[in-house]
């Protein structure tokens, strides 16, 4: 309870005029103020900055799959030989 009281004055504070404006104009009202989650509350450009870190995230989450589908690719190469019946289209494990 003390954290949440904490993060709206921080929230109504000189960072998020925004918000203020929104409270004082009644387009948010209090009941809805007091159950908006922290990233509700953040500031526009907070709210710019993590969806720019969110697109980040999964731009590289994308290339390590890319990345990894082709290490896999890759490892079936002719680099290794199989023991048994000498084909070069073997995978290897990691262990």
């Amino acid at each position: 309870m003390q954290e949440k009281f904490r993060s709206l004055i921080f929230a109504l504070g000189f960072n998020n005029p925004n918000l203020r404006m929104l409270l004082i104009t009644g387009k948010v009202s209090v009941y809805d103020l007091v159950h908006m989650e922290e990233k509700e509350l953040a500031t526009d450009e907070l709210k710019k900055k993590n969806a720019e870190i969110k697109a980040y995230e999964m731009q590289a989450r994308r290339t390590d799959a890319v990345l990894e589908q082709n290490l896999k690719q890759n490892l079936e190469s002719a680099m290794y030989q199989c023991g048994g019946c000498k084909s070069r289209k073997v995978t290897m494990h990691a262990m």
